[in-house]
């Protein structure tokens, strides 16, 4: 302990250091080196749009389909009609029709190609709005993808859930979930297996190091955490887990309880954060940010959009931001505004590399399909899409300091 203490400190001086050469001499090219998603796997960096259509009419609001074209509709009506009525003849057993949709439109979303893109059934899209808006049932954890061992692992657990209550630890790799083994699964698919109705158990296999254990949560409802803060040496440290509807209010308390107490910069520690609702991060850059562009994205005819602007009010205080190879999607936004604005430093590892906007269409019928539909640029136009974010100042931790998660 007094190892990490002394690693703590080190940093924290260093960190401080690194702030009074970048306001005093400006020594730092802030330009984002485009280098690497993630998680999103964990999250989404997603907007939303209510589209007047059901499961059987998959229109937008003018008329026109929203996935696919004509010849393909009905290729797909048409096979569906064909199954069900050879399926009402011959076949043994009583169908679900609701079940057989679903099962086809989410087979449509999946041949887009589109990693991200995704298909939900009423149920499972009422437990993701949830998570929007920083309420759930479920167990806990946010997953990962690992890009390096292709493995599903545990990036955190709520302080207050099922998952930290069974023992589920941050760094444990999900090898089975209920009768399902999740190898060659990716995290939405995952998810899916885990999310469920309150009060039912789960049965997870899970690997810690060379050892393999399995703990049994019970699903229930809970308040997800996604900001936490402390001051560590005059220094305001505002940890970000996530971005949902309920972490701007969070964000600005913690804002406001750290600049009341005089602290001399701010450190935003974005690392594992997968990302989340764009909306809820841009809310919180326009807390800390002067008058500009937050955002841009460019679409596939290469129009570039602002998707938000931040007024004057603004934090008056050095920035750095923690990142690592799990920071991905929104949270890469937050560490690229931080720095197209000339206001601070990044500081670890090469991020994810999601810097793609994927649309959540909501259906009338309580269903929805995701997928992507543009691609972030910084101010210089450049995207850190499968690339990542090269920080200013690079930190490399030890495994074991990673376990420790110091800083």
């Amino acid at each position: 302990m007094e190892r990490i203490t002394k690693f703590r400190a080190q940093v924290l001086v260093g960190i401080f250091v690194a702030f009074l050469l970048f306001f005093a001499f400006k020594l730092y090219d802030l330009q984002v080196i485009e280098t690497g998603g993630s998680t999103d796997n964990t999250s989404t960096f997603t907007t939303r749009t209510r589209v007047k259509a059901a499961r059987g009419d998959i229109l937008d609001t003018n008329g026109n389909l929203l996935v696919g074209n004509r010849a393909s509709y009905d290729l797909v009506i048409n096979h569906y009609v064909l199954l069900t009525a050879s399926g009402t003849n011959d076949y043994l057993y009583q169908l679900d029709d609701t079940k057989m949709a679903d099962a086809l439109a989410s087979s449509y979303v999946q041949f887009l190609e589109d990693e991200y893109a995704g298909y939900y059934s009423p149920d499972m899209y009422a437990e993701i709005e949830s998570g929007w808006e920083g309420q759930a049932v479920g167990i806990g954890i946010t997953i990962a993808l690992n890009p390096e061992t292709g493995k599903i692992v545990v990036v955190y657990v709520n302080r207050q859930s099922p998952a930290k209550q069974a023992g589920i630890l941050e760094g444990d790799e999900l090898l089975r979930v209920g009768k399902k083994e999740v190898e060659g699964l990716n995290t939405l698919d995952v998810a899916n297996l885990i999310l469920g109705k309150e009060g039912k158990k789960i049965n997870i296999l899970l690997k810690r190091g060379k050892k393999q254990l399995t703990v049994s949560p019970t699903r229930a409802y809970y308040e997800a955490d996604s900001v936490d803060w402390e001051i560590v040496d005059n220094i305001g440290l505002i940890r970000i887990f996530e971005f949902n509807d309920s972490t701007p209010a969070q964000f600005d308390t913690a804002i406001k309880e750290l600049t009341d107490k005089k602290v001399k910069g701010l450190i935003f520690d974005l690392r594992n954060n997968g990302g989340g609702v764009v909306d809820d991060c841009v809310e919180m850059l326009d807390t800390i940010l002067p008058a500009g562009d937050i955002i841009r994205s460019k679409d596939k005819d290469g129009d570039i959009t602002v998707i938000a602007k931040s007024d004057k009010n603004c934090v008056d205080l050095p920035i750095a931001v923690l990142i690592n190879e799990e920071t991905a999607s929104a949270a890469e936004m937050f560490a690229t505004a931080i720095t197209d604005f000339d206001k601070g430093v990044t500081i670890g590892t090469k991020s994810y590399g999601k810097g793609i906007v994927q649309t959540t269409y909501e259906l009338f019928d309580g269903t929805a399909v995701k997928f992507t539909t543009a691609k972030i640029i910084n101010k210089k136009g450049k995207s850190y899409h499968e690339k990542g974010i090269t920080p200013d100042i690079k930190i490399q931790l030890s495994d074991y300091e990673k376990q420790m998660f110091v800083f």
